[in-house]
């Protein structure tokens, strides 16, 4: 089942999260080989292309054995989001190349005040 978390992103500055994804026993899954991809949208019946587009080696970083995801966006990316309520889930694609919906939820963008 896909677990539903909202993240919370300020315009204009860079943004991380580390998630972990455990088994029922809350060790941490091997993900050893899977791959990830993410975006971000409007809403979720949004035809057109998403917002952003993160995966492995351009946004998020896949820890192996530890089961850690890491979602990166620099501040350049943030700044072309824009403020409010988007959405957004986060797909892992096993080695045989079955993906599975980890996370969905919103994204809540904080406007920037301060300008780079």
């Amino acid at each position: 089942m896909t677990a539903h978390y909202d993240i919370e992103v300020d315009q204009e500055a860079y943004y991380s999260q580390l998630f972990t994804w455990k088994d029922s026993n809350l060790n941490p899954q091997n993900i050893t080989g899977f791959s990830a991809k993410m975006q971000i949208r409007e809403d979720a019946d949004d035809e057109d292309p998403a917002l952003v587009t993160l995966q492995d080696g351009s946004g998020i970083t896949l820890g192996g054995t530890a089961g850690t995801i890491l979602v990166t966006m620099p501040a350049s990316e943030t700044a072309s989001l824009p403020d409010g309520n988007l959405v957004y889930d986060l797909l892992i694609i096993d080695p045989s190349n079955h993906p599975k919906r980890l996370l969905e939820g919103r994204v809540i963008v904080a406007k920037a005040v301060t300008r780079i």
